[in-house]
């Protein structure tokens, strides 16, 4: 696989949900781009249900890594992910005690991420205390698959994203 990434060490990458789309904000020095990462509204309408079934994960899934497979590959190297989207700041609340900001390593979204599984298999919600709702499903669907196809060893959650990435 052919991949332009550029060498940025200070690179910081927020993961952001913005009027339905998946948006890969990089900020490198002084320098900003925008990254369309596909469709928020599309990989909702793989999730029909509250909690998500097994295929709709499966169909969510292969939505989310068409479009963001290329996208991916834009991204610098040495980068940082951040995101503080409220649909995931509750992910804080299941780890840290709601203390913002907190750094989830790959391994533990990806833990957080087979609960949600194991949900959609018939394990009890309210044993595991995840959430169910589409909105965070999606969510942590699409931030399991930005961390593993991007490279990234961890994301951290932040309470707001400073006013340079909101461009």
């Amino acid at each position: 696989m052919h991949d332009d990434r550029d060498s940025h060490p200070a690179a910081a990458v927020w993961l952001r949900f913005r009027d339905g789309q998946i948006v890969l904000t990089v900020t490198a020095g002084p320098t900003l781009s925008v990254i369309a990462a596909g469709s928020m509204h599309t990989v909702l309408e793989s999730l029909q249900h509250e909690p998500a079934t097994p295929a709709e994960l499966e169909a969510a899934i292969a939505c989310i890594e068409d479009v963001l497979m290329p996208a991916v590959r834009h991204l610098p190297a040495a980068a940082e992910l951040y995101c503080a989207e409220p649909s995931l700041q509750t992910l804080a609340h299941l780890v840290a005690a709601g203390a913002l900001p907190v750094r989830l390593d790959t391994g533990r979204v990806e833990r957080l991420f087979n609960d949600l599984a194991d949900i959609a298999y018939g394990m009890p919600a309210a044993r595991l205390g995840l959430p169910t709702a589409r909105d965070f499903t999606a969510a942590l669907l699409v931030l399991r698959e930005v961390l593993h196809h991007g490279g990234f060893a961890a994301v951290t959650l932040m309470p707001t994203e400073p006013p340079s990435t909101l461009a």
